[in-house]
């Protein structure tokens, strides 16, 4: 993992497009096996900006100019609620009393009212464990641009 660590237990990180960000070590999430595309990408953390508030990135500490935009899919799809697999949730480590959340990666365009979200590949996010996975969701009401703004 990329980073300057301190006496306080925190790390800092320099990037390039988001300055330098503090990571508290508990609060980083584990992809053991990576993002599809991103298979060497293994640890991230999550930061909310004022500026982009509801979307969040998730950003890679292993490479620190790699980064996603997120979002809470509820947010704009009301009936999201996609079958997840035991084989996904025992990747992750879940059992019956952990927290789990799942969140869509974002394309931003320049024009806002296109912008999309995956909702065919949702990050599952094991938040007691800190252990991550994106899924496969075979659904046809959900696509890879899926619309955030609806007309």
């Amino acid at each position: 993992m990329l980073g300057v660590k301190t006496k306080s237990n925190t790390y800092y990180l320099e990037t390039g497009r988001w300055g330098t960000l503090e990571i508290n070590p508990d609060e980083t999430i584990h992809f053991p096996r990576g993002i599809p595309g991103f298979e060497s990408c293994r640890h991230f953390a999550i930061f909310d900006t004022a500026d982009m508030k509801p979307f969040r990135w998730l950003i890679c500490l292993d490479d620190s100019q790699t980064g996603f935009v997120i979002i809470d899919p509820l947010l704009f799809c009301s009936d999201y609620y996609p079958k997840l697999f035991n084989s996904d949730l025992s990747e992750t480590g879940y059992s019956k009393s952990d927290r789990i959340s799942l969140y869509a990666i974002v394309t931003i365009a320049n024009d806002p009212k296109e912008s999309t979200a995956n909702l065919q590949g949702p990050l599952l996010i094991n938040l007691t464990k800190k252990m991550g996975k994106q899924i496969v969701v075979v659904d046809e009401r959900y696509s890879v641009k899926y619309k955030i703004l609806k007309e």
